[in-house]
């Protein structure tokens, strides 16, 4: 075989073997910035989840047996319960904004609850995690996004079959921000208080 053809060969093996290297890290720097992604999720949801535990011990003397208040346990609850999809997870994770927004709304129709200031130290908490699950929540998707982007091109994608680098699900949990900032005030301040005229 002359000599140029076995160059040839070389270079082109030499080429493929970089190309493979580099896929391969890349999809291995995306899988763990999703992976980083989820544990920040985790960090915030979790300290919210405390936060919630405390905002019930708080109400509960003054939502004793009421609607909002059980909605929260419950959607708490299950929010805690092991997922293996953070689709799921967003899921419940609405749920539980959607509960809280209720109790949310409860609370500026009663003056004493209203009025507690440890109530309302939880409720600006909430407010700023939920912002903090939302800047989570974007790290983690974009880094979701490229590398669901990157395992499904070709041919990059036979990479990923070869070593298996799954699908990642996104986490979609908009109403986490949305029902714990802007709009909960504007629910509350929607509903009537008592005498006000109609």
């Amino acid at each position: 075989m002359p000599i140029a053809a076995i160059v040839a060969i070389a270079v082109v093996i030499i080429v493929l073997a970089a190309w493979l290297i580099i896929t391969y890290r890349s999809f291995v720097t995306l899988r763990n910035l999703v992976q980083e992604g989820r544990r920040r999720i985790d960090l915030e949801l979790n300290a919210r989840y405390g936060l919630i535990s405390n905002l019930v011990e708080i109400a509960a003397p003054y939502m004793r047996d009421s609607e909002p208040l059980e909605a929260i346990i419950e959607a708490r609850s299950a929010a805690t319960e092991p997922v293996t999809g953070m689709t799921q997870r967003g899921k419940r994770e609405d749920d539980l904004s959607q509960a809280i927004s209720r109790a949310h709304v409860f609370a500026e129709q009663n003056a004493e609850l209203s009025a507690d200031q440890s109530f309302s130290s939880i409720r600006n908490e909430l407010v700023s995690i939920s912002k903090r699950i939302d800047q989570a929540s974007r790290f983690y998707n974009a880094n979701a996004r490229d590398l669901n982007a990157k395992r499904e091109s070709f041919p990059s994608n036979l990479v990923a079959s070869a070593f298996h680098f799954g699908h990642a699900e996104y986490f979609q949990a908009e109403p986490t921000r949305i029902a714990l900032a802007s709009d909960l005030h504007a629910a509350a301040s929607s509903v009537p208080s008592e005498g006000a005229p109609e």
